[in-house]
């Protein structure tokens, strides 16, 4: 090989070395860009993370609120449910005296009535019982009537 030939090879290998420059140059660029546009991205992902979080930290406490109240809710159900419990055994016990006390006015409104027409029978014999006497007391009345004027006479006659 002669030296011009050694001389273009040179050139020719100068040229491939200015070409890779170039290129490492738009590499080293481009990858300057892309670790910005990493870095941006990054960024965006570290806020949208730590927003993540605390959204996730904001439905656990929610959630143990939730649980907390739905504990409260089913201890303040099964509350209610003995209550009313406690309230329909109070209602079919007062039914149940009631349904007595019921029971024992039928039976004394009954005795009563007895009672009353009893009452009403001896009422009613009482007062067909006085009428006898003031018809009795009224023939009394009549024949004492009678006698004195009978006796008056006899008194006038015998003072004759």
């Amino acid at each position: 090989m002669s030296e011009q030939q050694h001389l273009q090879e040179l050139d020719h290998l100068k040229t491939l070395v200015e070409v890779e420059k170039q290129r490492n140059s738009r590499n080293e660029k481009a990858a300057l860009d892309l670790k910005s546009e990493y870095d941006n991205i990054n960024f965006e992902n570290k806020i949208k993370i730590t927003n993540l979080k605390k959204e996730i930290d904001t439905y656990q406490s929610l959630n143990t609120t939730s649980e907390k109240t739905i504990s409260d809710l089913k201890s303040e159900i099964l509350q209610h449910i003995h209550n009313n419990t406690q309230n329909e055994n109070i209602v079919s016990t007062l039914k149940l005296e009631n349904e007595t006390k019921i029971t024992n006015l039928k039976k004394e409104i009954d005795t009563y009535q007895s009672l009353n027409t009893t009452s009403e029978k001896t009422i009613s014999d009482l007062k067909s019982e006085i009428q006898q006497h003031i018809h009795n007391n009224t023939q009394n009345e009549n024949i004492v009537s009678t006698l004195k004027l009978e006796n008056e006479t006899k008194i006038t006659n015998l003072k004759k």
